[in-house]
């Protein structure tokens, strides 16, 4: 990958000499190391053309969540906290995803179904105890 430095020089040997051999030659023996591909060098050489700069140009990038939609989100979950992320996605007509992010980044909450789980009952210990010592005489 070139520097910032190597690309202009690049460009510049590029307008000096309308060849990209003999560009890729003066790079070799200015950096003393492999030089860039041809394509690289018209694609400098057309990126300077069109803007003036051969540094990388920044993409959109992602939006952010609004502020508003956080505090839809908030106020769906205070209201009812029991409610799923999905179903809040398709109340709110907004990506679970960005549902999800909120909740665990803005909000610090944790999404978690709670589940019932069978009780333990009084005879249940000395069987476990049983087992246990089933599978250990097996063992040996």
């Amino acid at each position: 990958m070139a520097t910032e430095q190597e690309k202009a020089m690049c460009v510049l040997r590029f307008f000096e000499t309308k060849s990209a051999i003999t560009t890729q030659r003066r790079f070799r023996t200015t950096y003393k190391k492999d030089p860039p591909s041809d394509n690289s060098i018209r694609r400098w050489l057309t990126q300077f053309q069109e803007t003036g700069s051969v540094l990388h140009r920044k993409g959109a990038g992602r939006q952010s969540t609004s502020q508003e939609n956080v505090d839809r989100i908030q106020e769906t979950f205070t209201r009812s906290p029991r409610k799923s992320t999905r179903q809040a996605a398709v109340h709110l007509h907004v990506p679970h995803t960005t549902i999800w992010n909120v909740l665990q980044n803005r909000l610090n909450l944790n999404a978690y179904k709670v589940q019932i789980v069978q009780a333990l009952q009084p005879n249940d210990k000395p069987h476990r105890f049983e087992f246990a010592e089933q599978i250990l005489t097996r063992i040996d």
